[in-house]
């Protein structure tokens, strides 16, 4: 596989990533616990979750950009060989 392709694969997975993060993060920030326990207790892991979820969007924002990166670069070498002159 070209290192373009390859590129574009990972940057795809990891704008699948990030977007599954996100949905279940926003779902989990919906939907507050009421299971019979104290309300702090419910509360401090509710927001122990969210943190965590927060923490693994951003997580894959970092590896997005930098797929998006690795995409541009390879970009650039594909279109060094064509290049008439220097730039």
């Amino acid at each position: 596989m070209k290192m373009r392709e390859q590129a574009e694969d990972r940057l795809r997975e990891c704008e699948e990533k990030r977007k599954n993060l996100e949905s279940e993060r926003n779902a989990h920030q919906d939907n507050f616990p009421d299971d019979g326990r104290p309300f702090n207790e419910r509360l401090e892991e509710h927001q122990k979750k969210l943190e965590e979820l927060n923490n693994e969007v951003e997580k894959a924002k970092q590896e997005e950009h930098e797929a998006q990166m690795e995409l541009d670069l390879s970009l650039i070498h594909i279109s060094e060989p064509t290049r008439q002159e220097a730039i």
